[in-house]
């Protein structure tokens, strides 16, 4: 039989019950015992179990092995037979399960082996949500991918790599439409890249493009290639619109100019010379500039992000002396624990208590991670967050049902002096680096093929500050695997032991520092494009 064609611990398997979540079961069935396991951990649940599990019939399991691969269908299940199988809380039939786990494989191969391309992808797919650009944008960046500014002169509908870096989608700036976008493409493809605010007003459709899409792109950033500044443009936004209207309007009536002529070829070899000379002169476009904040707050009310820089990332080392714990660590503090921790603002919400007071929501980041704070009614009538404010706060933790939370007990703006910045900034340049890797070496062809479900079970029991790369000896040559942070490890004589049983004596060796060459990873993975030393396919 397949997996599915027994019980398991007594898991209840049901008919015809596709895309049914486990709370359906857990109704239907109260505390009839079924079970939801991950791929990973399902072998090591039988192989736990093998003195006590029987399949259908009653006999015993003896072994499991490698049984390669099969087609399976439900239509040759037996008719009172079960046709589905559990996986990550919801149900469905082993045919669609198949075309999940195609999807699932070709997903991860794209994202390891054409990050960039996956990444665009991904965010293209999500920039109709409101909190999900900023969020995936900051992945990029934690990823070394660059998230460059949208330009009316380059960018496209969606998110595009440009040069290995993601160049931000027109279609992603709030108040510019598709038809916007394809008017702009049209002008560009039709006339060449647009040299100012002035042209580009009179070359796109008023129809397509209006004042407010225009200024949205003023704002994020997307004229920057015409060399203007953002303020100076939006001074003349209006004059720029008219002139450019005026023009369009001529030109449909028929009303010519002087500049009619130098378009006939047979106007002599001088012609474009002189049509270029009595090109139309645009007033000077004022290059006065925003303050750095307001030209931060300008760009994120236009694509809900911060692209030119950052807030708090000149303060980010001086916040992070000031902090017992960052957020990215948050979640493995104890409830009750009493931290200080800080960030950006990036939501607020106040409402009303039942006593008619009022406390506030509020999410803060510090780029590697987040948090939401609860400011009760006290601590909010001594201070009020604003959104985009850089804070510095001191609370105890709470873990709950929706998630991780810090309940505010003080709340302060962080408003370091620049003396103190730099003198953050060289402390964090001093301080001791990351631990080395663990690097791991083995012969693919000599282990089975759960070799790497069974690693990251003895990972996950030896938590640690190293990270874990494993080098694997293919017929195909040699590949470099990356394990996730969640199975960074500390590299003890325990752990080493049971490496020893799992990939064979003297495999395990710690990595020299990275700042000198590792002859570990000196060749190209298998089947990735060329890329430097160091840099594995994670899994």
């Amino acid at each position: 039989g397949r997996v599915c064609d027994f019980y398991f611990d007594g898991v209840c398997w049901e008919m015809d019950a596709m895309d049914r979540s486990s709370d359906f079961f857990a109704a239907k069935h109260g505390e009839s015992p079924y079970v939801v396991v991950t791929p990973e951990d399902f072998r090591f649940r039988i192989e736990r179990h093998m003195a006590t599990a029987h399949v259908e019939n009653g006999d015993p399991i003896v072994s499991i092995e490698y049984a390669g691969l099969e087609s399976t269908y439900d239509i040759e299940m037996a008719a009172d037979g079960p046709l589905n199988f559990l996986a990550n809380g919801i149900v469905s039939h082993n045919s669609h399960a198949a075309c999940y786990a195609l999807i699932s494989y070709r997903t991860a191969w794209l994202k390891a082996n054409h990050c960039a391309e996956y990444m665009a992808a991904l965010i293209s797919s999500v920039m109709d949500t409101k909190d999900k650009v900023p969020f995936f944008a900051a992945k990029c960046e934690e990823m070394g991918i660059g998230v460059l500014p949208p330009d009316v002169n380059i960018s496209d509908h969606e998110f595009v790599v440009s040069g290995g870096d993601i160049r931000f989608g027109l279609d992603a700036v709030k108040g510019v439409g598709y038809a916007a976008v394809e008017a702009i493409k049209a002008a560009r493809d039709d006339g060449g890249p647009f040299t100012s605010l002035w042209e580009f007003c009179a070359r796109v459709d008023p129809r397509a493009v209006n004042k407010k899409a225009i200024e949205a792109l003023v704002k994020c950033g997307a004229f920057s290639s015409t060399g203007d500044t953002r303020k100076g443009m939006l001074a003349v936004l209006e004059q720029a619109q008219a002139a450019g209207q005026k023009t369009q309007q001529d030109a449909e009536i028929g009303q010519g100019s002087i500049f009619d002529m130098f378009d006939e070829p047979a106007s002599g070899a001088g012609s474009g010379a002189a049509a270029e000379a009595f090109a139309p002169a645009y007033p000077p476009v004022p290059s006065e500039e925003f303050e750095q904040g307001e030209l931060l707050a300008v760009e994120k009310e236009a694509i809900g992000l911060f692209l030119s820089a950052h807030p708090l990332k000149e303060v980010r080392e001086a916040l992070y002396a000031k902090v017992t714990c960052r957020l990215g660590a948050i979640g493995d503090r104890k409830d009750k624990d009493f931290v200080a921790v800080g960030g950006i603002v990036t939501q607020a919400k106040k409402i009303r208590t039942k006593s008619g007071e009022m406390m506030m929501f509020a999410t803060i980041d510090d780029l590697e991670g987040q948090v939401e704070i609860l400011l009760f009614p006290k601590t909010l009538a001594e201070f009020e967050p604003q959104v985009d404010e850089v804070l510095l706060v001191k609370g105890t933790v709470s873990h709950g049902e929706k998630g991780t939370a810090v309940l505010a007990n003080q709340v302060d703006p962080f408003t370091p002096s620049q003396a103190e910045v730099v003198r953050a900034r060289e402390a964090a340049a001093k301080a001791p680096k990351a631990p080395d890797a663990l690097r791991l070496r083995a012969d693919a062809r000599r282990l089975p093929a759960s070799v790497i479900d069974d690693l990251k079970h003895l990972f996950l029991q030896h938590p640690g500050a190293s990270e874990v790369v494993l080098k694997l000896d293919t017929s195909d040559g040699p590949r470099f695997l990356l394990f996730g942070s969640e199975f960074k490890v500390k590299p003890d004589a325990g752990l080493r032991a049971e490496l020893d049983a799992i990939l064979g004596p003297a495999r395990p060796a710690l990595a020299r520092p990275t700042e000198g060459p590792d002859d570990a990873l000196d060749e190209e993975p298998a089947g990735l494009e060329p890329q430097p030393a160091g840099q594995p396919q994670p899994v």
